[in-house]
């Protein structure tokens, strides 16, 4: 392969949803989030950017609307979008200039340079596969380019630490040797947990050497220790004591006997937070219906209430520390207490949406339903119609509605007359301008209301009628 080759082609169209160079075809569409396109060698589109075959491309696009006028977005010689576009829209490509270059894998200066940011050691020649500052370089960027080095570098510790540092699961591609050498592994794993699973047969059945990871290293060694483990070793008291305190799931891989012990359940369940699963689950039907494991479970992880047993899904201590927890459990709750005003408010100031789980009395009651939009406008979903056409209530969930990402979807849910009500939806459009989406066909028609839209945010014009945003787009 020559170092590297490129044409350059200036294109002018009027309207295009794709652009062809060389007899290329660039999707506009679904690649102009990031202004940058991949060729391969046969010349077929393939995706996004590697770098080893990659575009530069300047142009200015323009974006075509009837909603809007013309609006302008730069991509820059570096590829990069200088502007906002949004997915879904048309694009123009205007007075545009193109070139791709393909890199030579035998130059070790441009490989270098590529490793250190890209993952490209496949592609490198074997002689650099081969070189170990160029791979030292690539395994520090992406772990698992461990397994394009050459046989001599995947046998060199620092080399394979380095690789396991980034991504435990690149001891896979190390040699044989080192996935035996038990001070070597219990580094890696002490580096990334993850690298436990590829140790040697001989270690993951080694009961002091399982031990020693367990106790002294991070989250995942604690599943990966007893997953693939020997029966002897999941029957081991001390051995799974030091895996659930780890990781409380890896209780899924203890012996029958041990996941009935509530001492070894207790550990589990304390440690499993609502991130990392349910420990519960994996607990024998007895412990599963023991209050003290039940609550201890719930208390750290509340939707581990699905795996309690009926009786105490009704026990209303439980459910409370369970929605306190995670309001969303409240589906896991008997029907008894979906009807229960003080466990539902619990449930709803913790996740507004766990209104949708809440008995129809109570998703018609207007203290709650006052609490759950408050807590995330969208509860108004599931809001008796009554409320739903309450003014306060859906101001308070508009106003609630998407704090960082605000989106005025709460107004969807409002009623009817509410949707067409003008004094409700100018202070409305007045607090956040796409909200005239969810107003009547009436309102969005009305120069007032949307002028006022528009005044908050001009993308809000999108929403207007037709007749309106052609009179403000030509004023």
């Amino acid at each position: 392969m020559a170092n590297f080759w490129e044409t350059t082609v200036t294109i002018e169209a009027e309207e295009l949803d794709e652009v062809k160079i060389m007899g290329i075809i660039i999707d506009l569409k679904s690649k102009i989030d990031s202004g940058k396109f991949i060729i391969n060698n046969s010349g077929n589109y393939v995706g996004f950017l590697t770098k080893w075959e990659y575009h530069d491309i300047t142009a200015e696009l323009v974006k075509f609307s009837k909603k809007y006028p013309d609006v302008i977005f730069k991509v820059g010689s570096d590829g990069d979008v200088m502007g906002h576009a949004e997915s879904g829209q048309t694009y123009t490509l205007k007075n545009a200039t193109a070139s791709y270059k393909i890199m030579d894998p035998t130059d070790k200066e441009k490989v270098l340079a590529e490793v250190m940011e890209y993952d490209t050691l496949e592609d490198a020649s074997e002689e650099l596969r081969a070189d170990r500052e160029v791979v030292l370089a690539a395994v520090k960027n992406t772990g698992h380019a461990l397994e394009y080095a050459s046989e001599e570098l995947r046998a060199d510790k620092e080399v394979v630490l380095e690789a396991v540092k980034q991504d435990g699961y690149a001891l896979e591609y190390a040699s044989a040797e080192l996935r035996a050498d038990r001070e070597f592994v219990l580094e890696s794993v002490k580096q990334n947990g993850d690298a436990l699973q590829f140790a040697s047969e001989e270690l993951r059945a080694d009961r002091e050497f399982i031990l020693a990871a367990v106790k002294n290293n991070g989250r995942a060694v604690g599943m990966a220790a007893l997953k693939d483990a020997s029966e002897d070793l999941r029957a081991d008291r001390e051995v799974v004591l030091a895996a659930v305190k780890n990781t409380g799931s890896a209780l899924e891989y203890a012996s029958k006997a041990l996941r009935a012990d509530k001492e070894v359940v207790l550990a589990a369940v304390k440690q499993e937070g609502r991130a990392y699963g349910r420990a519960l689950e994996y607990a024998s039907e007895d412990l599963r219906a023991d209050r003290e494991v039940v609550l201890a479970a719930v208390k750290n992880n509340g939707p581990a209430l699905e795996d309690a047993s009926e009786d105490l899904r009704a026990d209303k201590e439980v459910v409370m520390a369970a929605v306190k927890n995670t309001g969303s459990a409240l589906e896991d709750a008997s029907e008894d207490l979906r009807a229960d005003k003080e466990v539902v408010l619990a449930a709803v100031n913790n996740d507004g949406r766990a209104l949708r789980d809440a008995s129809e009395k109570l998703r018609a009651d207007r203290e709650v339903v006052l609490a759950a939009v408050k807590s995330d406008g969208d509860a108004l979903e599931y809001a008796s119609e009554e409320l739903r056409a309450d003014k306060e209530v859906v101001m308070a969930a508009f106003k609630s509605d998407g704090d960082v990402f605000k989106t005025g979807r709460a107004l969807e849910y409002a009623s009817e007359e509410l949707r067409a009500d003008r004094e409700f939806i100018l202070a409305a459009v007045k607090i956040f301008g796409k909200a005239l989406e969810y107003a009547s066909e009436e309102l969005r028609a009305d120069k007032e209301v949307v002028m006022a839209a528009v005044k908050n945010t001009g993308r809000a014009l999108e929403y207007a009628s037709e007749d309106l945003q052609a009179e403000i787009i030509q004023s």
